[in-house]
């Protein structure tokens, strides 16, 4: 299954490549071709300002990825299973 999913995300990224000259203009067209500095207060706050990443995978998706990146990125802003409730 991994296999077949890095083989397929490699086909995606060579099309991404192909269609927009490379991938780095493909990834950072969502940022504004600008880093983002971001300094959370909440972890709320933090859901709000990188909203961007819903775009970016949504993307790599619909380009072809097989991806779990959406729920690894997302993971370490979720507050413990203790503080939750």
């Amino acid at each position: 299954m991994k296999v077949a999913a890095a083989i397929q995300n490699a086909k995606a990224f060579l099309a991404v490549q192909e269609e927009f000259g490379s991938f780095d203009v493909y990834i950072w067209q969502f940022v504004g071709g600008k880093p983002k500095v971001n300094a959370f207060k909440t972890t709320r706050s933090a859901v709000r300002s990188l909203s961007y990443l819903w775009l970016i995978v949504a993307s790599l998706q619909w380009n072809g990825w097989k991806t779990r990146i959406f729920r690894m990125a997302w993971k370490p802003l979720r507050p413990p299973r203790a503080i939750r409730g």
